[in-house]
């Protein structure tokens, strides 16, 4: 392979790797913390500092380097641009960073498995181009392992349980995902020409792509089916709410007319307390105890009590 193109393979797995650590670990910190700015454009910003000084750092190729560096950002992010409510200050920080060890692990299982598919089919290639895929393929298991695994796992996100359809696209995505592993891998058993090098670029940039439109797409979803879960919610709350509160005031109107009425008949036995009148009042109270007798009891002691 011409050294153009070993360089040309190795600046997209370095380029697509970072973009992807940049957004799961900028979409971890969002999905369970609250931002300390409200503008949007300062962390979009950020994301693409660390983009690209993560491209710098990965030209080193040093493990440990690349690892401190996350770890700082991992810091940064949780000192500067985001909060946790409810949590303390050492217990914040240990699990933004276990988060970033889980992280790590992830990228490195999609990577040994695909270096082990390699192996077992005895594929002899450019070192470069087997570097990519396995690059690819940690890249891709990232993505995949932390919106199924990593969100429910650590993020714990207060949303109702995943639905058949969700499931249903996970298992289409990782469909996808393999047979375009496979394809490679059948690929790369054969000698590439310069359009096999070509169609593995295309095919590296798509598949990381559609995954995180994808996977955005079903975290949408998912969203918009809480906010209607809790608007339903909501709604029959209100609904119940405003029920009882026309109750309570068909009673207030009720008792106030009642008590017009007392007032009344109170006036007309003022006006019978005479001595050659107290049959006619007795027949009055007569009357006038009856009629407080079709009162309801509950609803003037509910009305009394608010």
């Amino acid at each position: 392979m011409e050294y153009l193109n070993i360089q040309i393979f190795d600046i997209t797995a370095k380029i697509l790797s970072c973009i992807v650590s940049s957004v799961v670990i900028f979409c971890f910190f969002d999905a369970r913390y609250e931002r300390s700015y409200s503008e949007k454009f300062l962390y979009l910003l950020v994301k693409c500092v660390v983009i690209l000084l993560s491209f710098v750092v990965n030209l080193f190729q040093l493990p440990i380097v690349n690892l401190s560096y996350w770890v700082l950002i991992i810091l940064f992010a949780s000192r500067f641009l985001y909060y946790g409510e409810q949590t303390g200050i050492l217990k914040y920080y240990l699990l933004n960073v276990s988060f970033l060890f889980a992280y790590s692990l992830c990228e490195a299982a999609g990577g040994i498995l695909v270096e082990l598919g390699i192996r077992v089919l005895g594929i002899q290639q450019e070192a470069s181009v087997i570097s990519f895929v396995c690059s690819l393929s940690s890249s891709i298991s990232v993505i995949f392992l932390y919106y199924l695994l990593l969100r429910r796992l650590i993020v714990k996100e207060k949303q109702q349980k995943v639905s058949v359809i969700q499931y249903v696209i996970y298992v289409l995505i990782s469909a996808y995902v393999l047979i375009n592993i496979g394809g490679i891998l059948f690929l790369m058993q054969h000698t590439l020409t310069e359009r096999d090098y070509l169609f593995l670029l295309l095919d590296a940039v798509l598949i990381i792509v559609i995954n995180l439109i994808l996977f955005y797409i079903l975290d949408v979803i998912a969203k918009n089916n809480e906010l209607k879960y809790k608007l339903s919610i909501y709604e029959s709350q209100a609904k119940s709410n405003y029920e009882y509160y026309e109750s309570l005031l068909q009673n207030n109107k009720k008792m106030m007319a009642a008590i017009h009425d007392i007032r009344k008949h109170v006036r007309v036995m003022e006006e019978l307390q005479q001595p050659d009148k107290e049959a006619v009042l007795e027949e009055y109270m007569t009357s006038f105890e009856k009629m407080l007798d079709t009162l309801n009891p509950a609803a003037l002691e509910e009305c009394t009590d608010k």
